[in-house]
């Protein structure tokens, strides 16, 4: 007769989270707030609000229609719902009606992950202080070629709590100077979770 004992001493605990993984003992700085956006459940989904401001030179506007990011426009509704997968996340930015959806997956370097958005896949830095999380940009490519580094997009996007409650702030910026492209702030709260912890990434 099986042991239900033993059975469940042989349940893996779940693997860590991408960002888990990538911040390593980072992630212990992060407030709580934090790291229940970046948790370990199959499938989570965040609402609240957003403020949303577009940069105004040609490039800018070009920027900001190629990657499809909202238009600028004060309180808009935004839900975030992340899908774990044995690769990576994928995070959909539902910006009142506007999808915003990018592909996520943990960087070779340590402290870094990659995003991909259309054709284009960007490696961030995770930085932590004070338990603020900053995320610059630290390399690119389009279609799988490097992008040179003096035509990087800039960001000064960060994630902390304030009040018990998850904020963030995604400031992005075009390359030789063109100035802001798009930046996005606001607050998140947990809607619904609608998984369970998964055993990989």
């Amino acid at each position: 007769m099986s042991n239900p004992a033993a059975a469940a001493d042989r349940v893996e605990p779940p693997r860590p989270s991408l960002f888990q993984a990538a911040l390593a003992e980072r992630w212990h700085q992060l407030p709580a707030e934090v790291q229940a956006m970046h948790g370990a459940c199959v499938v989570e989904r965040f609402s609240g609000t957003a403020q949303i401001t577009r940069g105004s030179t040609l490039l800018a506007r070009f920027a900001a229609w190629l990657f499809g990011f909202p238009p600028a426009a004060e309180n808009v509704a935004l839900i975030v719902t992340k899908t774990r997968s044995q690769t990576g996340e994928i995070w959909e930015r539902n910006f009142g009606g506007r999808i915003l959806r990018s592909y996520l997956t943990k960087a070779p370097s340590a402290y870094r992950y990659r995003e991909r958005l259309g054709p284009f896949t960007y490696e961030l830095d995770l930085s932590v202080q004070d338990g603020c999380m900053r995320l610059p940009v630290r390399r690119g490519w389009c279609l799988g070629m490097p992008i040179p580094r003096f035509l990087l997009p800039t960001s000064a996007s960060r994630e902390y709590a304030q009040d018990g409650v998850f904020h963030f702030d995604v400031a992005l910026s075009a390359p030789l100077g063109c100035g802001l492209i798009v930046r996005y702030r606001g607050q998140l709260q947990p809607d619904r979770w609608v998984g369970s912890a998964t055993t990989g990434i």
